[in-house]
């Protein structure tokens, strides 16, 4: 091997664009990536690297960890990395990041002396986790005997 060659099997395996995730003025507290996956020969050495940037960015992504899948389908998430990829791109809480995300997928398979299994990515899904909302203080209104009123939402009312 010569120097600064990585061992390893690297196909680009494919991309997935979000668009028209409305926030409605909410905050995003963590964002987690997850896949429905299936891997032929399960192995610590075999995963789908995953990296994130925004559409309109140039040049690379940001790898935020490596999707995994068992033998049969399931959902899975990210491993080596701390499972928010809002921590490593902390754009993607804005509206602009969230809706302008790209992601894409390198097979990473270095298990040289196994034969190179099929890895089947099925979906693909952000999970996403709003900040808690301040509590509502309801309005204090007294009522005359008889009199009626019709009560404002104030879920409704800014």
């Amino acid at each position: 091997m010569e120097e600064g060659e990585y061992p390893g099997y690297y196909p680009y395996t494919g991309r997935y664009d979000f668009e028209d995730l409305p926030l409605a003025g909410r905050s995003i507290s963590g964002i987690t990536i997850e896949a429905y996956t299936k891997y032929e020969y399960y192995d610590e050495s075999n995963d789908l690297d995953t990296y994130m940037r925004r559409a309109d960015e140039g040049g690379g992504s940001t790898w935020v960890g490596s999707l995994w899948g068992e033998e049969d389908w399931g959902w899975h998430t990210v491993r080596w990395t701390a499972d928010l990829v809002n921590d490593a791109l902390p754009d993607l809480t804005t509206q602009y990041g969230i809706d302008h995300a790209r992601v894409r997928f390198i097979m990473y398979w270095t298990a040289d002396d196994l034969e190179h299994g099929m890895v089947w990515i099925d979906a693909m899904r952000l999970r996403i986790d709003f900040s808690p909302i301040a509590p509502i203080t309801p309005p204090y209104v007294i009522l005359e005997p008889g009199q009626t009123m019709q009560m404002p939402c104030p879920l409704l009312h800014k």
